[in-house]
């Protein structure tokens, strides 16, 4: 599948540049949902550029329509495709998006993204459901409580929402992750346990990640994560680097150079990815490489 129309920010300036049809056709603000995958186009025409594909289920605003083509819009982006992949959304589906959304219609969304096998889609809550609300929080960037919360559904219900993506369990030597993230660069740890979720930004390191919290915010969030005291002990984490998951495992223990000086962080903490080494006696933790493969079970 290619990009996704909520990722159509790069051609966005492209498509506010052209000049706006006004066609006969459906009223403005009538919603409809896909019938199946289908191209959204810059233009009424199948070569033009296509900006993104939409998944069967996701749903659209048809603003205007002109013989097989329909004018849609998801949040504040504008595209066209063919208008028999769509069927007109009726009020009671119209209310359960807006905050009346049924167990059964998350389970069939979630299973729609890959989060959620379709033999749990029974209409009852269920720890497969939790598991599969959690990770898709994680993945959609939202606040990670396992809950069918209305920011959570909105996500869900919208098309923007993301498909399940896989956690890369490579070694360290094969995970590509001193590509997508490098040094002096950006990235996000979600941790396991208590869901909480910082931006950190690479220091440094060659056997394993030297990395530091990005702002004095993320370094609360990271003392928290802690009890309040800095410490050693690994965690397990999910590392989002680069676009890529990673089963990753970190410590808490400020040490070594930094990057920052406002950040509230004297130093730098530890990533092992499986596999990696210690910088200093250039083995494995075994703590570290234990909580890797409890994230890879977990997303297994």
């Amino acid at each position: 599948m290619q990009s996704k129309l909520g990722k159509w920010a790069l051609c966005l300036g492209l498509v506010l540049a052209l000049a706006v049809v006004e066609w006969p056709g459906l009223a403005q603000s009538v919603q409809y949902k896909l019938t199946q995958d289908c191209k959204v186009y810059k233009s009424a025409n199948k070569s033009s550029k296509v900006l993104g594909t939409l998944d069967k289920g996701d749903k659209v605003t048809v603003t205007a329509v002109s013989g097989k083509w329909a004018k849609v819009k998801s949040g504040n982006q504008t595209g066209y495709m063919l208008k028999s992949a769509l069927e007109k959304v009726n009020a009671s589906a119209a209310s359960a998006s807006a905050g009346k959304t049924t167990v059964r219609q998350i389970q069939t969304r979630l299973a729609a993204k890959g989060y959620l096998a379709t033999g749990s889609v029974t209409g009852k809550s269920n720890g497969a459901t939790t598991k599969a609300i959690r990770i898709f929080q994680m993945m959609n960037g939202l606040k990670v409580t396992g809950k069918a919360n209305d920011a959570t559904v909105k996500k869900l219900m919208s098309s923007s929402a993301k498909k399940r993506c896989s956690v890369n369990s490579a070694s360290w030597s094969k995970s590509g992750i001193n590509t997508r993230f490098k040094d002096g660069g950006v990235a996000t740890i979600i941790d396991m346990a208590s869901g909480a979720r910082l931006q950190i930004r690479r220091v440094g390191g060659t056997n394993h990640l030297d990395v530091e919290p990005k702002t004095a915010s993320d370094t609360a969030t990271l003392k928290k994560v802690y009890g309040g005291a800095w410490s050693w002990d690994s965690r397990a984490i999910l590392l989002i680097a680069g676009g890529r998951y990673y089963a990753a495992a970190m410590n808490g223990m400020p040490h070594g150079s930094q990057i920052s000086h406002t950040n509230n962080f004297d130093g730098q903490f530890c990533i092992h990815l499986k596999d990696s080494l210690t910088h200093g006696t250039k083995k494995e933790n075994s703590a570290h490489q234990a909580n890797i493969k409890k994230v890879i079970a977990y997303f297994s």
